[in-house]
């Protein structure tokens, strides 16, 4: 059964965040009073943080995680935490990421979080050159730790790309989910987030109740929930999930969206 490794030093997973930072992510997120953009920074640096905790031996981080950190807007794709460099075919290590020496109090859980990404707007969406630029990263990864838990790539973003139909996303997305390690193929969130009131939509199970073409574009190249998230997110995070359920939100509030984080 497939998704089964866990994280070691030996064989450390793989998270890629891909975060829009085009500039409608300058809009505020509905009931956050921040924008999208920060919202956005903020729930990656929550899990960068919580990732560090889980990866904590005693005194000392293990590098039992991978990150990839890249922002995509304009005409670019850029790494995207600031006062990092990648280390290894564009990843860092979680125990290099655990050094980070800028915090920011997170009120309303009363913690700090490293400051890793910073939130950043501009330009349009190239989220097609994000998703092929990546494939090569979480292709690597895969080859170099063939046991390892698969690569899973959380695209974070507010709206469509702008550098091809939206028509596409499906088939630009099957030449990341292929990519396979002995414990199964890579895994695609798409989490969308929005200045707007539609009603949320948090891993569904059909693309029947989505509001228009993008979103059930986005539902249909998101991979299929693995069991063991499911189960988490229902007994931990009291969600309601199918079994055929999407990695995929749609319309997300913050809160909404960092229990998805922690799932991935």
């Amino acid at each position: 059964m497939a998704y089964q490794q866990n994280l070691s030093s030996n064989d450390p997973g793989c998270i890629i965040f891909l975060i829009d930072q085009s500039g409608s992510m300058n809009a505020d997120w509905k009931g956050s009073g921040s924008s999208l953009a920060y919202g956005a920074a903020k729930a990656v640096n929550s899990i960068i943080g919580e990732l560090a905790v889980r990866c904590r031996k005693g005194e000392e981080v293990a590098p039992r995680v991978m990150i990839g950190c890249y922002g995509y807007a304009g005409s670019s794709v850029d790494w995207a935490a600031d006062d990092f460099k990648p280390e290894q075919d564009g990843l860092i290590s979680i125990k290099t990421l655990a050094e980070c020496d800028k915090q920011v109090l997170d009120e309303e859980n009363e913690v700090f979080i490293p400051w890793v990404v910073y939130d950043k707007a501009h330009g349009g969406t190239p989220m097609q050159m994000a998703l092929n630029e990546v494939r090569g990263i979480a292709e690597a990864f895969a080859q170099s730790n063939p046991n390892s838990f698969p690569p899973i790539i959380i695209n974070i973003t507010d709206g469509a790309p702008t550098d091809m139909d939206e028509t596409d996303l499906p088939n630009v997305a099957q030449s990341l989910t292929s990519l396979t390690t002995a414990d199964g193929n890579a895994l695609l969130w798409n989490l969308h987030i929005s200045p707007t009131s539609e009603a949320p939509q948090m891993l569904p199970d059909s693309e029947a109740g989505l509001p228009d073409n993008y979103s059930k574009c986005l539902f249909q190249a998101s991979s299929i929930l693995p069991e063991f998230m499911a189960n988490l997110g229902r007994t931990k995070h009291g969600l309601s999930i199918g079994e055929d359920a999407r990695c995929f939100a749609y319309n997300a509030d913050a809160v909404t969206m960092t229990k998805l984080l922690v799932l991935a």
